[in-house]
């Protein structure tokens, strides 16, 4: 065998070096990619779940809500704090959305949970009084429910 076969025979074994290599990357970065996925929809689920306990440690602060019934000094801050976190939890969800977290289906029933709890006044006197914290992705989902 002379240089020149010999060195064909090196570039072809590092090109198919670098083939499987890139294949393997490309194998790996897909499994990142879902396990990224899969995070980021179980942190929403965990932020979802808070929220949803701490009205479960204060019915008598929703039954307020729910009753569209006027609210202490007290209970306003808690739910100025409370509804904050629930629209920046809403939020997370819009940038979610923007970069493919969610599909069409995710998505409208997460949309129709939003309409549903929007129908509460004292939601959506929250939302008016700090609208201007929130992104205009938020505007965009919430807006129209205060036209309703």
């Amino acid at each position: 065998m002379n240089w020149d076969a010999l060195g064909a025979l090196s570039e072809l074994v590092g090109a198919a070096g670098v083939i499987i290599t890139l294949a393997y990357l490309a194998i790996q970065l897909r499994e990142n990619n879902k396990m990224m996925r899969a995070t980021a929809k179980q942190d929403m689920a965990d932020q979802t779940k808070n929220m949803t306990f701490f009205l479960f440690d204060h019915p008598g602060f929703m039954s307020h809500v729910l009753e569209e019934a006027d609210l202490t000094a007290e209970e306003q801050i808690q739910m100025m704090l409370y509804a904050r976190g629930l629209f920046r939890v809403w939020e997370s969800y819009c940038y979610s959305r923007e970069i493919g977290l969610f599909d069409d289906l995710e998505w409208h029933a997460f949309t129709n949970t939003i309409v549903r709890m929007m129908k509460f006044r004292a939601y959506r006197d929250m939302y008016e009084d700090m609208r201007n914290e929130f992104s205009p992705r938020l505007h965009a989902v919430l807006d129209p429910l205060q036209q309703a």
